[in-house]
């Protein structure tokens, strides 16, 4: 690179009075410095070319060097050679993408027009404003030759995975847009492990950049699958750091990603007036064009369900349908808004509505995105009978084990104590209560902790009261109070203890009076008499009036 740097400038110091030549080969060397990591090299030849070629495209290339180094600073610098005469096809490419991360997609469009090309570069611009604005841009027909693109841009080839992408990356400017399109694919697969090496390798040599946006981009992704497996204070310190790390301004419209991940790990751990604060930061308007909005959406639409405001939440996420409808794209593991507009209907006390749309979400996602389809299921059997709640909320529980969601968890198991509960069946409900209860602590789940703190001490005391009271009863008696909670009436108890049912019944007076229930059905709430029958099954006789 020095070699050829130093033979340009000796050409263009001898006598070389070409200054398109002279300008173009500056030009050149000044790419392959910035493939090499070297940009104050790349930056000196670009204005050496510049002076030689005032209306030249070096102008756009030197800003586009400047807004990798620096996106806040850079941004200002844009739109002043999209106005120049002398702007080639691939510089006007290069150009237009920049214009597009920050909001400026019909300036983008318009670049584009003014500068037709058929290079590489404007098919790397096609590819990358359609996923980036799924609604406004379609990329070129059919994949570039395979010849074409396999030395330089292996990633445009169709074949090409995420991991696979970014696991042969090197971090410089032209690798921008395969490192965001690969990170947001993973992000919609719900399928990016921060923990595996090539990752962590990623992530260290992005901080080796002459540019901040690659760690950025890099540690928000690893903040989403942090909030994914629960850890939330982990992941609002990751989003955070992305955050700050080259601005809201730098950010653009990817700003979706880092704050919409802020949103929700605040939600989760209760710290709604934080939250509120946040949603004062400035987003660019066409935010909501592309799937990042998505995820800001999501993220102030939960905030909303959590505080109260359902009727807000439920218009978030029907927003977040209606774009997706109108692209003709579906975002399930950013945006799953049948699960989200189930759990606002539900919040609303409309279960028959809130049924309807989990199962919408349910035959939508088939078999991919569990962690969706087991959201949908804790929808579902909320609208269900008590009884008939524990086998769909089991199902739940086992995929977000698999998954490594301690926040999801901490709620199904939750949810399935209270449906033992509900089912007359308490004795059932401690141990899922108590390890939600743990789970919650682990994750600094502040609402959920909270509850579950309460329904922890409650259920402590009663357990010793009843327990005390528990000792108080005779072996006949307790014998009686445990069939009596099972369900049997007096003569068949009589029948089963070779008793008379008028014994029956003095037994019962005295238990009921021991135990502090007024009732037969009294019984069944009290810990220590415990149903014989299994627990997912309806405590009485009388099948439940809703079935699965």
């Amino acid at each position: 690179m020095i070699n050829s740097r130093n033979r340009i400038v000796v050409a263009v110091s001898s006598g070389c009075d070409d200054e398109t030549w002279s300008a173009g080969m500056l030009r050149e060397a000044a790419a392959e410095a910035i493939a090499q990591g070297r940009e104050s090299d790349a930056r000196e030849l670009l204005e050496l070319a510049l002076r030689d070629q005032p209306d030249g495209p070096a102008a756009a290339e030197l800003a586009d060097l400047a807004w990798w180094l620096d996106p806040p600073a850079g941004a200002r610098t844009l739109t002043q050679p999209a106005r120049q005469t002398g702007l080639t096809g691939p510089a006007a490419s290069v150009l237009a993408r920049r214009l597009a991360w920050h909001g400026l997609a019909d300036e983008a469009a318009a670049v584009l027009d003014a500068h037709p090309d058929t290079g590489i570069e404007r098919i790397v611009t096609g590819v990358w404003l359609s996923r980036l604005y799924p609604g406004s841009f379609t990329p070129s027909a059919g994949e570039p030759a395979a010849d074409r693109i396999a030395a330089t841009h292996p990633w445009l080839r169709g074949t090409a995975t995420p991991d696979a992408v970014l696991q042969g990356l090197r971090l410089h400017r032209a690798a921008l847009e395969p490192l965001v399109m690969s990170l947001l694919a993973l992000e919609n697969a719900q399928a990016l492990d921060p923990d595996v090496p090539w990752f962590t390798d990623l992530i260290a040599a992005a901080g080796r950049s002459g540019s901040r946006l690659p760690e950025a981009l890099l540690t928000a992704a690893r903040a989403r699958a942090e909030l994914r497996r629960g850890a939330l204070a982990e992941a609002a310190g990751s989003a955070e750091a992305a955050l700050h790390a080259v601005g809201p301004a730098g950010w653009g419209v990817a700003v979706g990603l880092p704050l919409g991940t802020i949103l929700e790990a605040f939600t989760a751990q209760g710290r709604h007036e934080e939250v509120a604060d946040r949603l004062w930061t400035t987003v660019p308007r066409s935010l909501c064009r592309t799937p990042y909005g998505l995820i800001y959406l999501r993220g102030r639409g939960l905030h909303y369900l959590a505080t109260g405001r359902e009727r807000a939440a439920l218009s978030e996420f029907m927003a977040a349908g209606d774009v997706q409808a109108g692209w003709g794209v579906s975002y399930p593991g950013l945006s799953p808004w049948l699960l989200d507009a189930a759990r606002a209907h539900l919040a609303l006390g409309e279960p028959d509505q809130a049924r309807a749309l989990a199962d919408r979400q349910i035959a939508a996602i088939g078999s991919d995105h569990p962690r969706v389809r087991a959201g949908a299921l804790r929808v579902r059997a909320a609208t269900l009978d008590p009884a008939y709640r524990p086998g769909p909320l089991r199902e739940a529980i086992s995929v977000f084990e698999r998954c490594g969601d301690r926040w999801e968890l901490a709620h199904s198991l939750a949810e399935l104590g209270q449906a033992f509960d509900d089912a007359g069946q308490p004795s059932y409900a401690h141990a899922p209560r108590s390890r939600a209860r743990s789970l919650a602590e682990e994750c600094g789940a502040g609402p959920l902790s909270h509850v579950m703190a309460a329904r922890g001490e409650a259920e402590e005391h009663r357990a010793g009261r009843s327990t005390a009271s528990l000792r108080a009863l005779s072996d006949a008696e307790r014998r009686v109070a445990e069939l009596a909670a099972q369900g049997y009436k007096n003569r068949e108890i009589a029948r089963r203890l070779f008793l008379t049912a008028s014994t029956i019944e003095q037994h019962l007076t005295r238990i009921y009076r021991k135990l502090g229930v007024c009732r037969r059905s009294g019984l069944v709430s009290v810990p220590g008499l415990v149903p014989q029958a299994g627990p997912g099954s309806a405590v009485s006789g009388r099948p439940p009036t809703r079935r699965p």
